[in-house]
């Protein structure tokens, strides 16, 4: 199934999850403003294959927006993390994905094991750092 799915299923690709951090805004920014945690999935990644990380915009401490480039599998993305303080101690974090995979199967794999799963990836990193 899985294996049709991906080769019906169209490159651009947006998914959007939120989850509460029990940081405050400010730490939870620190996490994010250090270049060593982009994407904060990382170390799970390909290795040997070249990754570009940059970021694209950031407004302090509400909005970052990073961009992803693996030339070799066709593949371009953006995360777009928006904070929200909740109180003093708690921050709502919403991370968007918007990504386009034109690398057939690069973007049947990302359908097998769920095209959500870099942003899901992304909030399982944030709380380990935490």
């Amino acid at each position: 199934m899985a294996l049709f799915s991906g080769f019906f299923s169209k490159p651009d690709y947006t998914f959007s999850d939120t989850k509460t951090i029990k940081l405050p805004i400010s730490e939870v920014w620190q996490i994010l403003e250090n270049d060593d945690n982009h994407p904060l999935h990382r170390s799970q990644m390909t290795r040997g294959v070249d990754i570009a990380y940059t970021t694209i915009s950031q407004t302090k401490p509400t909005n970052m927006v990073l961009a992803c480039t693996i030339p070799h599998y066709k593949f371009k993305a953006q995360w777009n993390y928006q904070l929200e303080e909740v109180s003093g101690t708690e921050t709502r974090v919403t991370i968007t994905e918007t990504s386009s995979v034109n690398h057939y199967g690069f973007r049947l794999l990302l359908t097998f094991i769920g095209r959500h799963s870099i942003v899901k990836q992304e909030f399982r990193a944030l709380e380990k750092i935490l």
